[in-house]
C-alpha cells in the first residue's frame, strides 16, 4: 500500500518565501536616445519624409513609430532622392557612404553614437600611427561594417573569436592596436584582447574601454 505524501515533508523543502525587487530598466543607452531624437527632430523641423539609412536602433516598435511619422528607413543612400534630409545610423557609416550622399547632395545629419565616433577616431589614428588594427566584433554587425570603412581593407582585420586571432596572417612583431565593437561581450572581448596581447608585443589598445556602459 502506498501511503499519501506527508505533508510535513514537503514544507520542508518548501522554501522561504522571498522578496523580489525589480530594478528600474536602463532603457535605451544615451547614443539611441540621441539618434532618435535627431530623427524627431528633422521631421519637426523639415516635415516628412526625413531618410534614415538603416534601421536607427535595433527595436521594431520604435521603427514603427518613427515610421508613422515620416521618416523612411532604406539601407542604401542610393534609394534616397537627391537633396533629401538624410540621417546616418547610430552604429555609424563607412566613409564611402558618407561621400557618396556628399555626392547625392543630401542634407545629412549624422547621428553616430559618441562612443562609435571615438572607436572611428582611434582606428584613424593609430592607421597613420602605421599601426595594424585589429577590430574585435562581429562580421556582418552594422557598426562593424561601418568601423571597418574607415580603413583601407588590408589596414584592418576583424577577430571575433581565439581561433581568428591565431589565423591572422601578420608576423608576430607586426605593431597593431585593438578596437571593440561596443555591444560585444565584455567576457568574449577580454579573453580576446588577452590572446591578442600574447601574440603581438607590439600592441595598443583604447586608453578607456570601447564597450557601452549598457551592455557591460
Amino acid at each position: 500500500m502506498i501511503s499519501a505524501p506527508d505533508d510535513r515533508e514537503d514544507q520542508a523543502f518548501s522554501p522561504e518565501p522571498r522578496r523580489v525587487l525589480l530594478a528600474n530598466p536602463r532603457g535605451f543607452c544615451a547614443g539611441v536616445r540621441r539618434a532618435i531624437a535627431a530623427v524627431e527632430d528633422a521631421l519637426h523641423v523639415h516635415g516628412a519624409p526625413v531618410y534614415v539609412r538603416h534601421a536607427i536602433v535595433h527595436n521594431r516598435r520604435v521603427l514603427k513609430q518613427l515610421e508613422e511619422l515620416g521618416a523612411v528607413f532604406v539601407e542604401d543612400v542610393s534609394e534616397i532622392p537627391q537633396g533629401a534630409v538624410t540621417i546616418l545610423s547610430a552604429h555609424g557609416s563607412a566613409a564611402a557612404v558618407k561621400a557618396q550622399a556628399d555626392q547625392r547632395g543630401l542634407r545629412v545629419v549624422d547621428a553616430i553614437c559618441p562612443l562609435v565616433a571615438k572607436i572611428h577616431s582611434e582606428v584613424a589614428q593609430w592607421n597613420s600611427q602605421g599601426r595594424h588594427v585589429l577590430l574585435v566584433g562581429h562580421a556582418d554587425h552594422p557598426e562593424i561594417i561601418g568601423t571597418t570603412g574607415q580603413l583601407p581593407p588590408d589596414a584592418i582585420s576583424i577577430v571575433a573569436d581565439l581561433a581568428s586571432v591565431s589565423a591572422l596572417p601578420l608576423p608576430d612583431e607586426t605593431p597593431v592596436a585593438y578596437a571593440v565593437q561596443t555591444t560585444f561581450s565584455v567576457a568574449d572581448s577580454a579573453r580576446l584582447i588577452e590572446a591578442i596581447e600574447a601574440r603581438f608585443s607590439n600592441c595598443v589598445g583604447p586608453r578607456s574601454s570601447d564597450i557601452c556602459y549598457a551592455t557591460s
